[in-house]
């Protein structure tokens, strides 16, 4: 009886706190994520054009871009990482997370030079 009345408890504040909830599934009308500064699990990135390259080694003299990838430093990255991209602008070429580091950060790429800043979201998922 003492556990229904604290969970009625809960419910009445329309909010759950917890570190870990396991369930079989979940309804939702929304979803939203919060993000840790260190360690997000949703954001944003683009990948840039090379543009200026005056000693012609293929990198952008101003923004250090090899113009085909992009480096997203998480912590929120494991072994075990599904992680979802979503472009933000039209796109020729599909893009790929081809590396993952646990701990540190994830590779997107695509395979061709883009001559456009090639604007897009990203989500990562822990699969157990």
């Amino acid at each position: 009886v003492a556990d229904e009345a604290s969970f009625k408890d809960v419910l009445v504040s329309d909010k759950i706190v917890s570190m870990e909830i396991e369930t079989e599934g979940i309804v939702a009308g929304a979803y939203a994520v919060k993000n840790n500064e260190e360690a997000p699990t949703v954001g944003e990135a683009v990948i840039l054009p090379v543009v200026l390259d005056i000693d012609g080694d293929g990198i952008d003299d101003e923004t250090g871009s090899d113009g085909k990838s992009v480096v997203i430093k998480t912590a929120a990255v494991g072994e075990n990482s599904k992680i979802f991209i979503t472009p933000e602008v039209e796109v020729d070429q599909p893009l790929a997370v081809i590396e993952k580091r646990a701990g540190e950060s994830f590779t997107v790429k695509v395979k061709n030079l883009t001559r456009e800043d090639i604007n897009f979201s990203w989500w990562i998922v822990e699969s157990r």
